[in-house]
């Protein structure tokens, strides 16, 4: 992770802006969303991942995004 995506997840999470993963099946590595909840406003979206090194580069990307966005 480089220094400006931890900047960025940090001040996300200070302006209580959270984005983890909802499973939609069972088993070891289900398959997940991603849930933004800004501000208790919860967005979920409709691309499915698997539990791998994927779905967090788009989760480091999205507090990325939002933090160029907001801040």
């Amino acid at each position: 992770m480089r220094t400006i995506q931890r900047e960025a997840m940090s001040w996300c999470l200070a302006n209580n802006i959270k984005i983890y993963v909802e499973p939609i099946s069972k088993g070891r590595k289900p398959l997940v969303k991603i849930i933004i909840n800004n501000k208790r406003k919860i967005t979920k979206g409709k691309k499915i991942y698997t539990q791998n090194s994927e779905v967090s580069k788009v989760i480091f990307n999205l507090y990325l995004h939002l933090y160029n966005k907001l801040n």
